[in-house]
């Protein structure tokens, strides 16, 4: 159940097994026989040979389920019930039993890999398959929940984290799903998650199964208790009475403590080297969701109608989820700013200004949802709070020594830049002249910034 080396490792291994050799801790042949392990030579040359046979693995069996699934659907009607239900077991267990013997017991564990990835997309299917013979009239959604408890099992024994990430997003499928449906928050699935899915995340060191389950729950956020609490029967009338739906706006407020939020615990688990990279996933995150927020109050209709809905009157519901999101970022603030200030005493600085910057953002989100009169002043702060962003990021970026902080931070920058300016170009510029500008500067700019994020990016690896 050992995972494999990360690739940032294998990078850093090539590195230094030329430093070794040239100085003579090894020798040729040792060296060789390390590169020959760690398949060394594809490292900076494309696609390694075996994430190649796991992609080709994993195509084939995806096209083998569909053919099985085809196979039998076109010949449904005239299988008995009980030809029925065998096939449907027999056809999972062999799938997974073939996958589990290839990859444990015949050392082919790319393959045996695809295979059990394919037989839980299998145990997904089975699952409609057996309501539809026996006429289970069950709601849709409970399908998704019994399949993503159903393999988690499955990730947690055999350490596999493509079905580990497959039930994450399950689960916040069957959130969602639930949530909008039905109209109420569903925090079941919050208990959920935090009971079952992220132990396994940390436990088996899977990055994109956290992500996935934030992505889940940054969703559901939306489609669960805050769409429940402007939904409430004593305000909700008022507001689609004449068919005017003001509920995207008000998003914008608890959306911008979330980023903040996931920025902090970000900050938070980059103090451990053991959750380090956990961390890079909790702050690239939380940084989308900030500048998403910024970018689309940078707009004129948003802004003005945030600015009507503040003074219009809302559900108390709905200023205790925001509360509740306040409490927990400063939560976060609070115990990161000690841990930094205890542990990392000379390295604290550093953190402490991240940490600082978050709270500044905070203040100035306050402004906003004060609700400023003019959509000129909400757009000019949602822009410099943009541009403070994007700048933070390359600064903290090359502080950490992480390269996709930076690229995040210029990815930004350049979003803005050329939003704006295709705002100005527009209303100012005849047609004509604004095309032709338009690209000399999108060339210019891109040329530009391309330099500059490789500039910075080298002088990272350089001091790595």
């Amino acid at each position: 159940m050992h995972r494999g080396p990360s690739n940032a490792f294998l990078s850093r291994l090539k590195d230094e097994l030329s430093a070794w050799s040239r100085d003579g801790l090894l020798t040729p042949a040792q060296a060789r026989r390390i590169a020959d392990r760690y398949d060394l030579d594809s490292i900076g040359r494309g696609v390694s040979p075996s994430k190649l046979i796991a992609a080709i693995s994993t195509i084939g069996a995806l096209l083998l389920g569909a053919g099985v699934i085809l196979l039998i659907a076109s010949n449904w009607g005239l299988i008995p019930r009980p030809t029925k239900l065998g096939l449907v077991f027999l056809t999972i267990l062999t799938v997974n039993a073939i996958g589990y013997s290839l990859k444990y017991d015949r050392s082919f564990p790319r393959l045996g890999a695809a295979l059990l990835f394919l037989g839980s997309l299998l145990f997904g299917g089975g699952i409609w398959l057996v309501a539809q013979i026996y006429n289970i009239s069950s709601r849709d959604q409970n399908g998704l929940l019994y399949w993503a408890l159903g393999i988690l099992p499955v990730a947690w024994l055999l350490g596999m984290e493509t079905i580990l990430t497959l039930s994450s997003a399950l689960l916040s499928a069957w959130a969602v799903w639930k949530a909008s449906y039905f109209g109420y928050p569903n925090y079941p699935y919050l208990a959920m998650a935090a009971a079952l899915v992220f132990p396994f995340c940390y436990r088996k060191r899977s990055a994109g199964a956290l992500f996935v389950s934030l992505v889940g729950i940054a969703v559901w956020l939306g489609a669960g208790p805050l769409a429940w609490c402007l939904r409430q029967p004593e305000i909700a009338h008022r507001w689609w009475s004449s068919g005017d739906s003001t509920l995207f706006p008000l998003m914008v407020l608890p959306y911008f403590v979330f980023g903040l939020l996931l920025y902090a615990l970000g900050l938070l688990h980059s103090l451990s080297p053991s959750a380090a990279r956990f961390g890079r996933v909790f702050t690239a995150l939380g940084s989308v969701v900030l500048f998403v927020v910024l970018y689309t109050m940078s707009f004129r209709w948003p802004a003005s109608e945030l600015a009507k809905l503040i003074a219009r009157p809302i559900p108390p519901a709905f200023w205790r989820c925001l509360a509740v999101l306040c409490a927990l970022y400063l939560g976060a603030f609070a115990t990161a700013f000690t841990v930094s200030r205890v542990r990392l005493r000379p390295q604290g600085r550093a953190r402490d200004g991240e940490l600082l910057f978050t709270f500044i953002l905070l203040a100035a989100g306050g402004m906003l949802s004060l609700g400023l009169d003019s959509s000129v002043s909400t757009g000019l702060l949602s822009n410099a709070m943009m541009l403070a962003l994007a700048v933070a990021l390359i600064a903290f970026g090359y502080g950490r020594q992480e390269p996709h902080a930076v690229n995040l931070g210029f990815a930004f920058f350049a979003l803005q830049f050329f939003t704006r300016y295709c705002d100005w170009g527009w209303n100012y510029l005849p047609r004509s002249a604004f095309f032709i500008a338009t690209g000399a500067v999108l060339l210019a700019g891109a040329f530009s910034m391309e330099r500059q994020r490789k500039k910075i990016i080298h002088t990272i690896r350089g001091k790595a």
